[in-house]
């Protein structure tokens, strides 16, 4: 099997403390959050939380179950999606060639493929996502980068690389983005950074976006969009295709968070080229075209959008919403109805409903819609 980047990028993994203290406190934990559950079956973040308890105690099935719930309510929440993806790498840890011996290399291949479809679609959909879940990082003995082996043992930079990832993953976002700095501005690395491991590279652009420096990460995602380009043309390396268009993604997404409109429409636009169902190029593009008032442009992408993904009813809700921005009230009433159908535990629908109708001056339809909402997600948790 082959490995990609994105599925090093959960190189792992730190052991969870044991004995009675530990056990107590965790027990408690677990109940606690139980409980929040059962008091709002409806709230995502407390199905992540509790998903991430079961994790830590090793509940792997409980574990996939909360995460899974919690992505049916809010299908763009990455945090969940992270902890998919990473999910069989810690349920299965020293037992692959077993699952080998036992399944074969197509189901593992596909487990595998699996994961890191998960992990791309986790940092598309929030490169800003909670790395905690990933745990502490092991410097490992060798990784695969650009097609070939690198040794990491004598790595002069590998354990500053191994501070930086484990203060990124635990939010020292700052301490993690002048560590990677150091050892890019290092006489041994290339001024352009062009021959940086893309380990580093790819790291290093997180903690750039997570501080604020978009145009660093903007181009440390520029340089590893050009090595999957030239890969692909090479025919070498074994990474997925959509890796490239990952990057590429990315880069266009740090040009808008940095305020560069124009590339990042071209960015977007040329992600789409290679891959019309990446939806959340389109999302962008909404939003950018919303920024500037170009209304008919965010509407035909917000319509892309749902019709790339229609399982997703959280995209109807933002076409709703972003027709009711633009003053086409009847139209967004019409999707904001199918909206709360097709996403009842999802007030935002109802709530985007009642906007509308104060904005035709109907306060007896306003008050209905959120009426309507109240009583809905008190029976949905009373069902569950």
């Amino acid at each position: 099997m082959k490995t990609p980047l994105f599925c090093l990028v959960a190189g792992l993994l730190s052991t969870a403390p044991s004995g009675p203290a530990w056990c107590q406190n965790a027990r408690q934990r677990l109940e606690a959050l139980q409980e929040r559950v059962r008091i709002d079956s409806n709230d995502a973040v407390v199905h992540y939380q509790l998903g991430a308890e079961y994790f830590r105690q090793k509940k792997w099935d409980e574990a996939e179950r909360s995460w899974r719930l919690a992505i049916s309510l809010a299908p763009q929440y990455a945090e969940p999606i992270l902890g998919l993806a990473v999910l069989p790498e810690r349920r299965y840890d020293n037992r692959w060639g077993q699952l080998l011996r036992q399944h074969g290399e197509a189901y593992v291949d596909s487990m595998m493929h699996e994961s890191m479809r998960l992990l791309q679609r986790a940092f598309v959909t929030d490169p800003m996502v909670d790395l905690s879940i990933l745990g502490e990082f092991k410097q490992p003995r060798a990784i695969i980068d650009n097609g070939r082996l690198i040794i990491t043992l004598d790595s002069w930079w590998m354990a500053d690389l191994e501070r930086g990832i484990n203060d990124l993953r635990t939010g020292r976002n700052t301490e993690a983005y002048e560590r990677m700095e150091k050892i890019l501005g290092d006489a041994r690395v290339r001024k352009d950074r062009t021959d940086a491991p893309g380990f580093l590279l790819w790291h290093h652009g997180l903690a750039a976006a997570r501080t604020g420096h978009m145009d660093q990460a903007a181009y440390d995602f520029a340089v590893l969009t050009g090595r999957g380009i030239a890969r692909e043309r090479s025919d070498d390396g074994g990474w997925l295709p959509n890796d490239t268009n990952a990057y590429r993604f990315l880069m266009a997404l740090m040009n808008f968070m940095g305020g560069k409109l124009p590339e990042a429409i071209a960015g977007f636009r040329r992600t789409l080229e290679f891959d019309v169902g990446l939806f959340q190029s389109d999302v962008q593009l909404a939003r950018i075209y919303e920024t500037v008032g170009h209304w008919d442009d965010a509407i035909r992408e917000r319509e892309q959008a749902v019709t790339v993904n229609p399982e997703d009813p959280t995209l109807l809700i933002d076409l709703g919403s972003t027709l009711m921005k633009a003053g086409r009230l009847d139209r967004a009433q019409e999707v904001l109805d199918q909206a709360v159908e097709a996403a009842p535990r999802d007030p935002r629908a109802s709530l985007s409903l009642s906007l509308v109708a104060m904005q035709r001056g109907d306060s007896l339809g306003a008050r209905s819609a959120i009426e309507t909402a109240r009583v809905r997600l008190a029976q949905l948790n009373e069902a569950h």
